[in-house]
């Protein structure tokens, strides 16, 4: 993730004032997290919701003139990963998005 930020978003090319904005109209990131979702609370393992987490992606979609939009997160992927418990991650982040939550 580091060295995609490192070598995407630089000056002249993702943002400037003699570019073309690359980044101009992307939509989305796709996200694989380790935990569960109801682990990413203050009170839990990560310390920070998922949108905290996030939070400095929405600012650098806004400032390379990116069209920010609810990121997709497979939640869970670190232990059991199976087949049903990947549909059913997907699943809720369609309804998550449908829904506007």
């Amino acid at each position: 993730m580091k060295q995609w930020l490192d070598e995407v978003l630089v000056q002249g090319w993702a943002f400037g004032t003699d570019n073309e904005y690359k980044l101009k109209g992307k939509k989305k990131v796709a996200i694989s997290a380790g935990i569960d979702r109801d682990q990413y609370q203050p009170d839990d393992e990560c310390q920070y919701t998922m949108e905290q987490f996030l939070a400095p992606f929405e600012f650098t979609y806004k400032y390379v003139k990116a069209d920010y939009r609810p990121h997709l997160v497979l939640y869970g992927l670190e232990f059991n990963r199976t087949t049903e418990r990947l549909e059913n991650s997907a699943i809720d982040q369609i309804d998550s998005i449908q829904t506007g939550g």
